[in-house]
C-alpha cells in the first residue's frame, strides 16, 4: 500500500497530470495485460486538519484502514486524534 498527501487538492491534481503519475500509468497498463487478477484502487480525503474520522467495525481491512497510522490523544477536551 502506498498513501501519499498533497498539500491541496490543486497540488493532487498538477501531479496527476504529471510525468511521474504517466508513467505509473504506463507501467500498470502493461502489467495488467500479464496479471489480470491485479487490482488498483485510491480513496481522496480533503478535510481540514483534526477534521476527519474513519471508523471500521467487524469490517475487512481495506483502504486506509488495512495502514497502520499511530495516533495519539490531543490535550483538548474533545478527545480527538491527529497523527504524529
Amino acid at each position: 500500500m502506498t498513501v501519499s498527501y498533497f498539500r491541496s487538492a490543486a497540488h493532487l491534481h498538477h501531479f496527476a497530470r504529471g510525468p511521474s503519475h504517466r508513467a505509473g500509468w504506463d507501467w500498470w497498463n502493461k502489467m495488467v495485460k500479464k496479471h489480470p487478477y491485479m487490482g488498483i484502487m485510491h480513496e481522496i480525503y480533503s478535510a481540514p486538519k483534526q477534521s476527519w474520522e474513519n471508523v471500521y467495525v467487524n469490517y475487512h481491512p481495506t483502504g486506509l484502514c488495512e495502514c497502520p497510522i499511530p495516533s495519539e490523544p490531543q490535550t483538548s477536551t474533545d478527545h480527538a486524534t491527529s497523527l504524529q
